[in-house]
């Protein structure tokens, strides 16, 4: 970003507000080094290798900071109010954005993976729970991570001081959620605190997603100011998360989405078009709701959501999901129409038929106009999804 955009008048187009994430110790006679750490330093990206041209706060002697893809050393002389320019960095290499995800070994997180793997300019920290389920091994690194454990995750996060996390872990079993309450809020609320409290406090852009079960399902296609009126102990817990997210980080975007659909190779559960693609060809019988209506989301188009909200440093609330709007009924027989499979195994019902402990919102979907404006997130129609998949 210009060194305008941060209010520091007088530094070119091509200056850049740096982080200072460690201070280094420092020999007798250094004065003014206290609180250094978590200040700014400014470096011209236009100069060369990259030379430091002020520091916002007191004069130091000797930090280490994180401006290429290692730490290199800065040695100041002096007064920073005062000077322009004083050294250039020990690297020609320049900086890579780090970007750390939770819930890598899902299906939206191994997504990730395979988004940033063909992003040279990113380095990419995967972090989940066991190990590392993607099949590719190399390009990134994976670290086994408990996102529910605060200690574990602050020193991982102190350690690497990513530019941008993206939090995709969650609880996301609705019924379980009603039953497992002190689980739930424990993934869904209480870490989603704790990592927007470390937002602010290390200075990284927190991507968080979220859910369309936030609303009542009173109306189709919420936008992202509507009235959020969750009906179920989940719905009530992602929208705490929102809360905290809005309270605690400074530099946040969270994400809105509907009903994920996707295939990967090692799957730790289904989704509904897998289901409905395995049921149809095997000719199941099954009920299928025909009042519930989404805008079902393709795991390749939320990913790339969150790669645009991180690239941008986008800050606010944005809906993330399919372009198509239908009911439940109509996905599945859109489903059976593509790889033509017959619909007769299928039961047609409403909602009330099937006794699920948690309600679910019927008519939801979401507006994604915002997204596509702002962000420039353009996703596939469903069809196109349901290709990419590979199924036969």
């Amino acid at each position: 970003m210009a060194g305008d955009d941060f209010g520091f008048n007088g530094f070119g187009q091509g200056a850049l507000v740096v982080p200072i994430v460690q201070h280094v110790a420092h020999g007798d006679g250094d004065v003014g080094v206290d609180g250094v750490e978590g200040k700014n330093l400014i470096v011209d990206q236009d100069a060369g290798l990259g030379e430091v041209i002020g520091f916002e706060g007191d004069q130091f002697h000797t930090t280490k900071i994180r401006l290429f893809s290692e730490f290199v050393w800065v040695i100041p002389f002096g007064d920073w109010g005062l000077m322009r320019e004083i050294c250039c960095m020990e690297t020609s290499q320049r900086v890579k954005t780090k970007v750390l995800v939770t819930g890598s070994n899902g299906l939206l997180g191994q997504k990730l993976t395979d988004l940033f793997l063909g992003q040279p300019n990113w380095d990419l920290l995967a972090t989940g729970a066991g190990s590392n389920r993607h099949p590719a091994k190399e390009g990134y690194r994976y670290e086994t991570m408990d996102i529910t454990n605060g200690e574990e995750v602050e020193a991982i996060l102190q350690r690497e001081m990513p530019d941008v996390v993206i939090h995709t872990a969650a609880m996301t079993q609705v019924d379980d959620c009603e039953f497992k309450r002190d689980e739930c809020v424990a993934l869904n609320v209480t870490a989603v605190e704790h990592l927007a409290q470390l937002s602010t406090k290390l200075g990284f852009h927190m991507v968080h997603v979220s859910t369309d079960f936030i609303f009542d399902g009173t109306k189709p296609k919420y936008v992202e100011s509507d009235e959020a009126k969750p009906l179920s102990y989940y719905g009530w817990s992602k929208l705490e998360g929102e809360k905290r997210v809005i309270e605690h980080a400074n530099s946040y975007s969270i994400l809105r989405t509907v009903l994920v659909f996707g295939q990967v190779a090692d799957m730790s559960r289904t989704n509904i078009v897998l289901w409905a693609h395995g049921t149809l060809k095997q000719q199941k019988s099954a009920n299928v709701v025909t009042d519930q209506f989404r805008t079902p989301t393709l795991a390749e188009d939320l990913a790339m959501g969150c790669f645009l909200a991180a690239e941008q440093r986008a800050q606010g609330i944005y809906n993330i999901a399919g372009k198509d709007y239908m009911s439940v009924i109509e996905l599945v027989e859109r489903v059976a129409s593509f790889y033509g499979f017959s619909m007769d195994c299928i039961n047609r019902v409403d909602s009330s038929t099937l006794n699920q402990p948690a309600k679910r919102p019927p008519i939801t979907g979401l507006d994604i106009s915002k997204a596509v404006r702002e962000l420039g997130y353009a996703p596939h129609s469903f069809e196109e999804g349901l290709a990419l998949l590979g199924l036969q």
